[in-house]
């Protein structure tokens, strides 16, 4: 279905503009007279963004504030649809790789970035609906798990989050997410020699986990954890011509309790003064 161009240049116009430009890309749309597939998808990024507590409070405070009417039977249905629900994973897909292809680089002016996809990895759970289904009596947090560009700022989604019997009462673990992905999916698509950096809390520290995943191009770096019992192994120089190393106090080799050696390096926010502790690459 071809959708006309927006003819007012507004803020809504520019925020769905990317959509107006991969939609004739899109293998999942079908014609839908109650209900467009670009509406569809529209109406699924104003959902998220209002502070409506309820799908029928969004409905109404939508139409009430010139968005377009929509049924509740008509939304909640649309809900369940297999293809929709195809259409959107497509749709996250090809905006992110159309955003890559626009070439706005955050991170273009650190060369020692240059071989490295970047991105932040991290779960996101949301209360329950009254339409949730009820395990053993109760509701639970409908999680997801997402990676964010930090080189395009496209978002991308990872995985849904799980729960089986042993984890009914509790969102699923971070590490138990990613160990159920495999490296394509966590590569996103990179070249084959392209390294892969995902930047993540302390969840995912896992360094038999990191090993792994360096022998398939990709590497963690997150935050140290408070009780680790690191022992410092080697000292590497820094370089103080490069404005990068300016705040950097240290970086050192650090062996760990599972036998294998990380970087940690140690910064200070020139701001607040606060001295920070990082851990990446396996040696």
């Amino acid at each position: 279905m071809l959708i006309p161009l927006p003819t007012v240049d507004s803020v809504p116009a520019r925020f769905f503009q990317p959509l107006h430009d991969i939609w004739s890309k899109l293998q999942s749309t079908r014609e839908c007279d109650s209900l467009a597939d670009f509406d569809f998808l529209k109406l699924g990024v104003h959902r998220v963004l209002s502070q409506a507590r309820s799908g029928r409070d969004f409905l109404q405070t939508h139409q009430e504030s010139g968005g377009q009417a929509v049924g509740h039977s008509l939304f909640f249905e649309t809900l369940k649809s297999s293809r929709r629900a195809a259409l959107c994973r497509e749709a996250n897909a090809t905006l992110c790789d159309h955003l890559t292809a626009q070439g706005d680089d955050a991170f273009r002016e650190f060369a020692e970035l240059a071989s490295y996809d970047l991105y932040a990895g991290d779960g996101h759970y949301i209360s329950p609906s009254a339409h949730d289904e009820r395990i053993e009596g109760a509701k639970h947090p409908i999680g997801n798990f997402f990676l964010f560009n930090l080189r395009t700022q496209a978002l991308r989604h990872l995985t849904v989050a799980e729960r089986d019997a042993a984890t009914l009462r509790k969102s699923e673990h971070d590490m138990h997410a990613l160990k159920r992905c495999d490296w394509p999916a966590l590569r996103l698509g990179a070249p084959k020699k392209r390294k892969v950096l995902i930047v993540w809390d302390r969840a995912a520290i896992d360094f038999r986990y990191w090993s792994k995943a360096k022998e398939n191009g990709i590497y963690f770096l997150s935050r140290e954890k408070e009780n680790m019992r690191l022992e410092v192994i080697g000292v590497n120089p820094i370089d103080r011509t490069l404005p990068c190393n300016e705040n950097v106090l240290r970086d050192e080799l650090m062996a760990t309790s599972q036998g294998v050696a990380v970087r940690r390096i140690i910064y200070r926010d020139a701001v607040t003064g606060v001295e920070y502790s990082y851990l990446w690459r396996l040696i």
